[in-house]
């Protein structure tokens, strides 16, 4: 019952095979192949006609099963991000895994972009702190932003349940299109679009999915290393890089969150002699400055109990 469940099943358990849809009748062929637990299980196509969520689950139960029984997988797939993401998936040096992904561009005159991020992205990214009202998308006509957002789009008092019509694109090559959406939430806007002058607004993966036909689907992965990966904050980036290559990635698009390597991770002997040069010269121009007002202040004591013994003797 754990595959059926897992797949989606419980309710077509007594239904024939031609009152199911394509991607139905694909997770019931599914599940016979796990049932028997077999030692070496193929997979053509396994995610084909499915929708991302669902694809992510098949994902996440094959390498289950691989784990768990000890099976052997052999996949064959002209899904690329879905490849890329079952190789993630199955290596031990990954810990969690969540997937986001940017759908285009509303017009206005600041940057506000459109974009999906999946639970585990949100819990990865602290997401649901920055919620202030309501909740993040989960239908395909639901959107969340900042109140400033809202207002330059022309909506001054914003609010979750209200209808809003956005004019975005999916990129520069593309014309505006307009879409209603019923604000879900009120997010606060973080110190990086402060800093920048930009907004972000979310929406859901099932908007994604009317926007962007399977073969157009490209994914951002967000994820955290396992207990196993010894690295500090200096050698993290390498190994990042290195798994990225190792998973068919390109390393250049590997970004290391630089917060977290910085203050979370033990620090690296470069960083800490970086850290004791830093604090040095802070010390000793700090003890430059302190001496010079010393100095000073002194001069003109001096200088003014000079000019009183003359004051005195002139006097006398």
């Amino acid at each position: 019952m754990d595959i059926v469940s897992t797949l989606g099943l419980e309710k077509k358990l007594h239904n024939l095979p031609n009152t199911l849809s394509g991607g139905q009748q694909q997770r019931v062929a599914i599940a016979r192949a796990l049932a028997s637990k077999p030692d070496i299980l193929f997979a053509d196509e396994p995610t084909g006609n499915l929708d991302s969520r669902t694809s992510d689950e098949v994902i996440a139960l094959l390498k289950m099963s691989v784990d768990k029984y000890g099976q052997t997988l052999v996949m064959i797939t002209h899904d690329e991000d879905i490849a890329q993401i079952a190789e993630i998936q199955k290596r031990s040096e990954f810990d969690r895994i969540g997937r986001a992904a940017v759908i285009g561009e509303i017009e206005n005159v600041r940057t506000i972009s459109m974009v999906w991020m999946d639970e585990e992205t949100m819990q990865l990214t602290n997401m649901e702190k920055q919620l202030q009202e309501g909740s993040f998308p989960e239908k395909e006509n639901e959107i969340a932003g900042q109140k400033a957002m809202f207002e330059r789009l022309g909506y001054p008092d914003a609010k979750p349940g209200d209808t809003v019509t956005v004019s975005f694109r999916r990129n520069n090559a593309e014309t505006y299109q307009e879409k209603e959406f019923i604000i879900s939430g009120i997010v606060e806007q973080s110190l990086e679009e402060l800093e920048n002058q930009s907004y972000t607004a979310y929406v859901s993966q099932a908007c994604y999915e009317s926007l962007y036909r399977p073969e157009e689907r490209a994914y951002s992965i967000y994820f955290t290393l396992s207990d196993a990966v010894s690295v500090n904050s200096s050698t993290l980036e390498m190994t990042i890089k290195d798994l990225a290559e190792s998973c068919g990635i390109n390393p250049e698009y590997a970004v290391v969150n630089g917060y977290y390597s910085m203050w979370v991770m033990d620090p690296g002997a470069e960083m800490i002699t970086g850290c004791i040069v830093v604090a040095l010269i802070v010390v000793f121009f700090a003890v430059l400055v302190i001496y010079n007002i010393f100095q000073v202040g002194l001069v003109q004591k001096i200088q003014e109990y000079g000019k009183i013994r003359a004051l005195g003797a002139t006097k006398k």
